[in-house]
Order: C-alpha cells, then sequence, then structure tokens
C-alpha cells in the first residue's frame, strides 16, 4: 500500500446522482447529489453512506423556530418547538393536524390513572408529572399443580394454552426397558440396570468419563489396528505377522524397511521406474558400515551426466542421498576393489532387449593389476615386448639394438641371445676352413657343402630340399625395348626372367614435346613397375601402396614406418604420424576437395579410435557439395561447413586459461564469447523471440513490461524524473503503459 503522500481517489460523477451498480464494498460519489455510496455485500446495488447534502444539514442545525433546519437544543438545553403535524393523530383533545403543544402540555395538571386487569392486574396510580408510575402486577391461576416435577425415573407432562402459559403438569415413569444386540449375542435391560461398554483388551478400547450423569464413553482402538486417518493417532505398530493376499501398494515417498531379511521371488530388481523422460537422475544401491572408528557408505551408482558406473566406498554415511549424487563423492580415493571377470561383447546376445549399443562401458580409475586378469599398466609404446614380473605389473623389455643384416658370402655371424630367447648380439666371423678338413667326395649340407660335385656350365644352381642342383635357363638372353618398344617381362618363382616380349610404345602426339624432359600427362598401363630413381615435380596419385618409398621432393622431408612429415616443425610433436610445416607470408592449405555435383556429396575430414566403425563414434569436419540435400536441419544444406560427432559428445574448449571466439562476417569484435573463467557475453542483446530481453541493462529501480515481441521495457525509477515524491504506487496510464504516480484514481460513473 502506498505511503500517505499518495492521493487515492474513488469513483465519482458530475452528472448522475446515484451510480447503477457498485461492487462489493466499492466507494462512490455524485457530486450532483452530493452524497457517498458503497456498493452492498452482494455487489448487487449500492447503498447511500453520507456525503455534503447531509453534513450540510446538520452544519444547518438551529435551537431557533425556523423552517427546513434540523432542531437542536440551545445553550440552556432547551428545544423551542414550533408547530408539529402529523397526519391520522389523534390523541385526547389533541388535534393533530392544528394543535399547539404549548396549549395541551397544561394537562398534564390533571391527574391520571395508571392501571392493568386482565390475566395480570395491578391497582391504579395516580400520575401528574411529579413521580414516576411504578405498577406491581398480579398474575392470575391457571394452574394449581405447583411443585417440583421429573426425576431419575419419571418424566413431566405438561399442558400450556395459547398464550404460552402452563395450565397443567404431571409425572410420567419412564420405561426403561431395551435390548442390546451385537454382531453376537443379545440383552435386555430393565428398570435402571447398569450397560457396560469394554473392549476387547486388544484393539478396541473404552474410557469413561464425568460422572453425576455426565458420562461419557470414548470407544478407540490402540495401535495394534490399522487405521486410514493416523494424523490423531501418530505411527502405528503391527507385532504379529502380516499376510496379504492381494498387492501393497504404498502411495508415500518414502519406504523404511528395519529388517535382518528381505525374500522375494522376483529375480530382477528394477530401479528408477520414474526416470522416463530425459535421464535425470541417478540409479544404484548403497549400504552402510562401520570401519572401527566411524560410519561409512558403499554402493554402485551410475550417474545419470556422464552413464558411467561407480563403484566407491570410504564415503561418510548419509551423504550419499537423493535422486542425483554429488560427483565429488566418485573420487580416486573413494573407489572400491571389484574382483570379478570381464568378458567383451562377442557375437549376438540371447535376449532380444540386450545388443551391442546397450551394453554399457566399464572404466576403471586405476590399472587393472595383474592378480584382477590385468597388465598392472596403462600404456605401451609401439613394437615393445612385455614380461611377466609374478604377480607385479608386466614388464617392457629394452630393444637390444641388433637390428640389420649379418653374415655373407665370406663371413657367418655369430649371434648370442639373452635369457628371453632374443638376439641381444650379432658379430660377423670370416669363414675359415682348414684344407685337411676337406675330404673326398661330396661335403653334405650338413657339413657346410653343397652335396654335389658337379654343375652344368652357366646355369644357376638352387636347393632342392637336400642338396643344391642346378637350374635349367630360361632362354630368354637377348636384348629387349627400344626407343619405339617397351619390353614386357614375366618371372618365374626364382624372380628370374622367364620370359620377355616386345610392346610398341603408344604415346598421342598431343602429349609430345621437344626436348628431353617432355610434359603434359603420362599414362601408365595396369600395376606398372618402376625401377630406378623417378622424379616428378607434381604427382597426383588416386591410390598408391607403396612397399619402399624414397621421397626427394623438397616439401617433403622424410617418409618413415608410420610417419610422414612434410616440411619443418619449429618444435617437437609427440605421436604425430602426418606433420605439415611451412614458414612463408602467406595461407598455407591442406586441401580435400570433393567435386561431385551429386546430392550426397561432401568432403570430410573424418578422426576415430579403435572403437569406431564407418557409421559410429567418430568425428567430422567437412563441408556439404553444391547440391546436397537431405533431411531438415543446418547439417543437410547445401554448402555448409559442418562439425559434428557421431555415437559420442562433442567437447568444443580450451586446454587452458583461454577463452572461446565466436566470430560472423569477418567482424572485428566478437558476436559471442565464452571467457576464460566461463562467463558468456555476446555482442547483441539476445531478443525477445529468443528468450532473452533484448537490452543491454536496465535503468536501477525500474519494473520491466513486456512490448509484444519486441525488446522489455522499463519504467523509469519511483521518485525519479517524472515524480518528485518517492513511496509511489505503479499503475498504467490511458494507453496501458506502466508508470508511477501519487494518484489512485477509481475513474467515473
Amino acid at each position: 500500500m502506498a505511503a500517505s503522500n499518495t492521493s487515492i481517489l474513488i469513483k465519482r460523477s458530475t452528472a448522475t446522482g446515484t451510480p447503477s451498480s457498485l461492487k462489493a464494498g466499492e466507494l462512490a460519489y455524485s457530486y450532483l447529489s452530493n452524497t457517498i455510496f458503497i456498493g452492498n455485500s452482494t455487489g448487487t446495488g449500492v447503498v447511500n453512506i453520507g456525503g455534503q447534502y447531509y453534513t450540510s444539514q446538520i452544519d444547518n442545525a438551529s435551537s431557533a423556530n425556523g423552517s427546513g433546519t434540523i432542531v437542536k437544543r440551545d445553550a440552556m438545553g432547551n428545544i423551542s418547538v414550533g408547530y408539529i403535524t402529523a397526519a391520522g393523530i389523534s390523541v385526547s383533545n389533541l388535534n393533530a393536524n392544528t394543535a399547539n403543544l404549548a396549549t395541551y402540555a397544561t394537562q398534564l395538571q390533571n391527574p391520571q390513572y395508571f392501571g392493568a386487569y386482565g390475566d395480570a392486574t395491578a391497582a391504579n396510580v395516580i400520575f401528574n408529572g411529579t413521580a414516576n408510575v411504578e405498577l406491581g402486577f398480579t398474575l392470575a391461576t391457571v394452574n394449581s399443580n405447583v411443585g417440583a416435577y421429573g426425576n431419575t425415573t419419571s418424566i413431566p407432562t405438561i399442558t400450556v394454552d395459547a398464550k404460552g402459559r402452563i395450565t397443567s403438569i404431571s409425572n410420567n415413569t419412564i420405561a426403561t426397558s431395551f435390548t442390546v444386540s451385537g454382531n453376537t449375542g443379545s440383552g435386555s435391560q430393565q428398570g435402571g440396570g447398569t450397560l457396560t461398554i469394554e473392549g476387547n483388551g486388544t484393539g478396541i478400547t473404552t474410557t469413561v468419563t464425568g460422572s453425576g450423569g455426565s458420562e461419557t464413553v470414548l470407544i478407540a482402538t490402540d495401535n495394534t489396528v490399522l487405521r486410514s486417518n493416523t494424523s490423531g493417532v501418530g505411527p502405528q505398530t503391527i507385532g504379529t505377522d502380516l499376510s496379504i493376499s492381494g498387492n501393497l501398494i504404498v502411495s508415500g515417498t518414502t519406504t523404511y524397511v528395519n529388517t535382518s531379511i528381505i525374500q522375494t521371488n522376483e529375480s530382477v530388481l528394477h530401479l528408477a521406474a520414474n526416470n522416463t523422460v530425459g535421464d535425470v537422475i541417478d540409479i544404484g544401491f548403497v549400504g552402510d558400515y562401520n570401519n572401527g572408528s566411524s560410519n561409512l557408505s558403499t554402493g554402485l551408482i551410475r550417474d545419470a551426466g556422464s552413464k558411467n558406473y561407480y563403484l566407491f566406498a570410504n564415503v561418510a554415511a548419509g551423504s550419499v542421498t537423493g535422486n542425483t549424487i554429488a560427483n565429488n563423492l566418485f573420487t580416486q580415493g573413494n573407489t572400491a576393489t571389484l574382483y570379478t571377470n570381464i568378458n567383451g561383447y562377442q557375437g549376438t546376445f540371447a535376449t532380444a532387449n540386450i545388443t551391442n549399443a546397450t551394453v554399457g562401458t566399464l572404466s576403471l580409475t586405476n590399472a587393472l593389476a595383474v592378480g584382477q586378469g590385468g597388465t598392472g599398466q596403462t600404456t605401451f609404446a609401439a613394437g615393445e615386448i612385455l614380461i611377466g614380473n609374478g604377480s607385479g605389473a608386466l614388464q617392457v623389455l629394452a630393444n637390444t639394438g641388433t637390428a640389420g643384416t649379418y653374415g655373407n658370402s665370406a663371413y657367418i655371424p655369430v649371434v648370442t641371445t639373452d635369457a628371453y630367447g632374443r638376439v641381444s648380439g650379432v658379430t660377423n666371423t670370416a669363414i675359415a676352413i682348414a684344407a685337411s678338413q676337406i675330404t673326398s667326395g661330396q661335403v653334405s649340407i650338413a657339413q657346410g657343402g653343397t652335396n654335389n660335385s658337379s654343375y652344368v656350365n652357366n646355369e644357376i644352381t638352387y636347393f632342392n630340399g637336400s642338396s643344391i642342383v642346378s637350374l635349367a635357363n630360361t632362354g630368354t638372353a637377348g636384348t629387349y625395348g627400344n626407343a619405339a618398344y617397351i619390353p614386357v617381362v614375366t618371372t618365374d618363382g626364382f624372380g628370374r626372367v622367364s620370359g620377355v616380349s616386345n610392346t610398341a610404345i603408344a604415346i598421342p602426339a598431343s602429349q609430345l614435346t621437344n626436348g628431353t624432359t617432355g610434359s603434359g600427362a603420362v599414362v601408365l598401363a595396369a600395376s606398372p613397375t618402376l625401377t630406378g630413381t623417378t622424379t616428378a615435380a607434381t604427382l597426383n596419385v588416386s591410390q598408391l601402396n607403396v612397399t619402399t618409398l624414397n621421397v626427394t621432393y623438397s616439401n617433403v622431408n622424410s617418409v618413415t614406418a608410420n610417419s610422414i612429415n612434410i616440411g619443418s616443425l619449429t618444435y617437437a610433436a609427440t605421436g604425430a604420424f602426418v606433420a605439415f610445416g611451412s614458414n612463408a607470408n602467406n595461407y598455407q592449405q591442406v586441401v580435400i576437395e570433393n567435386a561431385n555435383t551429386g546430392t550426397q556429396a561432401s568432403a570430410d575430414f573424418i578422426v576415430s579410435n579403435l572403437g569406431s566403425s564407418d557409421t559410429n563414434l567418430y568425428g567430422d569436419f567437412g563441408i556439404n557439395g553444391i547440391n546436397f540435400s537431405g533431411a531438415p536441419g543446418a547439417l543437410n544444406v547445401a554448402n555448409n561447413v559442418y562439425l559434428y560427432s557421431q555415437g559420442t559428445d562433442l567437447a568444443i574448449g580450451t586446454g587452458s586459461s583461454n577463452a572461446i571466439h565466436f566470430v560472423v562476417n569477418s567482424g572485428a569484435t566478437d558476436a559471442m564469447t565464452i571467457a576464460a573463467n566461463g562467463y558468456v557475453s555476446i555482442a547483441q542483446a539476445l531478443a525477445t523471440v529468443y528468450g532473452g530481453t533484448g537490452q543491454t541493462s536496465f535503468s536501477q529501480n525500474g519494473i520491466i513490461y513486456g512490448n509484444g515481441t519486441g525488446a522489455l521495457q522499463v519504467t523509469a525509477a519511483a521518485g525519479g524524473a517524472d515524480q518528485t515524491w518517492s513511496n509511489q504506487i505503479l499503475t498504467v496510464n490511458n494507453t496501458g503503459v506502466p508508470t508511477w504516480t501519487t494518484t489512485m484514481d477509481g475513474g467515473s460513473f
């Protein structure tokens, strides 16, 4: 309510004498009739309660004889009376139409009598104006039966005449005979016997209070009887077994079970049946225990946010409550040990409701120990050999550093192995066979010989399983290929050329130029073999299967196993299997283009892991083709660039205390910024149609109000430039706009 400096204006009119209707309690004033009105209690009519018309009558009251005024006493307390007229009044000799009261006042000088007769009589008393008239009435006797009637065994019978007087009275004996019947058995009472109401000692109780004929019998139940209304009796207890043949439905929100055994025929315990709108509550079970010094909790919880399961212990008892569990309870110090056999998904499930998509992921905070079926390690370098260590974690053997080629026609490799059977050392030793050690006959293969004494001249030899024998020549000796022909070569199982034929070179004239280097496109036959060193200034390859690749192009530094380095990085990048480095005062590009004009064409850069497939668990950064079409949404609009994840969450963030900036239309300022402290700011005020206010600030202490689909508006602060007083009230002007005012106006009628 406004303070004392606020003007409250009631409904008013200068043209209507009486309002046609008012609400219950509503005030109105007519300047025409100078009368104030209030709506009646039902709001169906108006009541005249005063006004200037009546106050002027009172203000004009006079003790003098005059016309049109209210009479009041004079300074002496007297009333000056003129003529009083009243139609239809005739008292003694008083003529009501013309009598002067002063004339007839002298008649009181003649004494008159006051008396009474009839059912009550009183002696006459003279009244002359000098004393009060006091009449002593005597009632006429109509009943001679004076006395007390009614007792514990009788009730009175009373006769009353038309004037309400008792004309006779008599006693009548009470008939006390009645029958009492129950569910079983019955009885009767005769003439004042005792009727006893008692309970059975258990369940139904009775209590008698009061005395002297005002006794009260209270019938109640004790706490062994269940009642639907327990607000008066409090908690109820059943001390014996309770057998329920139907369903037990508990409508309360909390169920307490304090028992040592819970037995049920249901083999599946179903939790969180109310978690059907989204996935918003945690699911699991919790148990309490004492570690000797304090009460703690342990349990298994599925977190609604991460969808991970947490097996925990050492949490303060009572801290795991409600439907959402604080994530800070699931710390490494609170994890519990799980002893189990873990099998991964291998094929189809027997139950149709359980599929590979519904199998949860088991995340371990610590590396699974060897004794628990794990390795005890979280990572291994590629190519490392692992060895056991008893019950401890698997260990990694350092490489021996003996990689290489040893032995030839003049040297025999001398090999040293370690305790693990690995080659730990290799040296070359020159072959030295004493002449005395060579005897007649053929030296066997086992003795380092050939097991043969002669070979065909110029033939190649090979080992046939027992000895070294000659291999027949292929007969392909000759010169093949020239400026006009390309040799087509066939090799046998020994890698020898077993057949050669010349194929004429066919190159379109448009692809030939003068000089020795040539230009234009070179088309190779299917499965060509390039020998020697092939130099290409620019090489576009649609499919490349390379066993050994030596790249000398200046933009490729090195190509090694599982790693390609193009250009030079200014830092050492760990785990980079492809690295691009450059130093140029211009933009450098890695380009993926799909020029196809079909409706499903796009160019994509995909990242995946061991669990990924072609349709699930990957990240995609790409661009839709010029004619792309698909399901509704920005991801399927032609020419749109997109970044999305499939089968997993998409995280966009910074790994350090740095902000995220969103820029549109090459703007010099951010359209939206997520600062390093997590606060979000946008360049333009969020419009009302997008859930915002449409404003960037509001006047201090102003009241905000809607403006259709436009920005929210705000009034000036109370006591501001629009008013000169504080403690104002908020109203609306004739266009419905809220505004502060010191006036509360009820309007007119």
